[in-house]
């Protein structure tokens, strides 16, 4: 009547989770505080970029391919006289290559090139733009306002600087103004510092990679890891060792970090990239940890 013949049921006890300690760690909120910080920085820097500007790297690389394009010049017809070299399309930051390229003509001493201040000048008498030019009618054009007997013009396709190097393409025409004839046309690519051996190869290919292609290749590579491990993952946890799953968690996680640190371009010159390395080595660890405890759990 009041029980006293009756047997308690005994509950069946769960053993304790080995990676317990490992999902403390992770997800303390002092973990997701810096997680917040890294994320909020490098939102800032995305949305709201620092101004670009060439650097000594950039003009070093620019003033080599102007030099070569000066060079590249054929020599004048005896009746040539002044020509301009008109402000260069694409690329060109500032007119730094623009102005290169006419330092470089004018120093090669074959031409004489009209001084920017005097081409200055009567822009601002004839009320003429400051606007690049790329089209051969245009430049022409151009060249008969300022009164010279050739014009030089082209654009700059590309000039930009990675962590480790700078590397511009300049394509150039020069074309007489009165007979609309082009003397010569001409492609010239500079980088610099040169490629000099295998890693350096390496860090070349993957600078030149788009960073969104450089992020889903880490993403794919962090997320197949821990699948083609499955076995071991499963033989480790077999043997319920925190010492032997955190080694595991951490073979994993340093993985991830070698991997973005080759996205990177083996290259650790900067906060960003330190970030970048923070954030994949949290959450490598983080799908790592979800995947092995996940694993765990089915197997109990």
């Amino acid at each position: 009547m009041f029980g006293f013949g009756k047997k308690k049921k005994r509950q069946k006890r769960v053993a304790p989770s080995k990676l317990g300690f490992v999902r403390r760690t992770l997800f303390s909120k002092w973990t997701l505080l810096v997680g917040l910080v890294i994320v909020a920085w490098q939102g800032w820097s995305v949305i709201y970029p620092k101004p670009w500007a060439p650097d000594d790297l950039q003009a070093k690389v620019a003033q080599l391919a102007c030099w070569d394009a000066a060079a590249g010049l054929p020599a004048p017809p005896p009746d040539m006289g002044q020509i301009a070299v008109l402000r260069l399309a694409g690329r060109d930051t500032d007119g730094l290559v623009t102005a290169t390229l006419a330092d470089c003509v004018q120093r090669d001493g074959r031409y004489d090139v009209l001084h920017e201040t005097a081409m200055g000048n009567i822009k601002r008498e004839l009320g003429i733009d400051e606007k690049p030019i790329s089209a051969l009618g245009d430049a022409l054009e151009r060249g008969a306002d300022l009164g010279v007997s050739a014009v030089v013009f082209g654009e700059v396709t590309e000039f930009r600087r990675t962590r480790s190097r700078a590397r511009i393409l300049l394509n150039i025409t020069l074309a007489v103004v009165e007979t609309h004839e082009v003397l010569f046309e001409g492609t010239f690519e500079k980088t610099e510092p040169p490629v000099s051996d295998v890693m350096d190869g390496v860090r070349v290919v993957v600078e030149d990679a788009p960073v969104f292609q450089r992020i889903a290749l880490w993403l794919a590579f962090a997320g197949i890891l821990p699948l083609l491990c499955m076995p071991i993952i499963r033989r480790v946890l077999e043997r319920d060792s925190n010492a032997s799953n955190f080694t595991m968690l951490a073979v994993l996680v340093l993985a991830d970090l070698v991997a973005a640190y080759l996205l990177c371009g083996f290259a650790m010159d900067g906060w960003g990239a330190f970030a970048v390395l923070m954030a994949a080595g949290a959450l490598g660890a983080w799908y790592n940890y979800w995947l092995c405890s996940t694993v765990e759990r089915l197997r109990k």
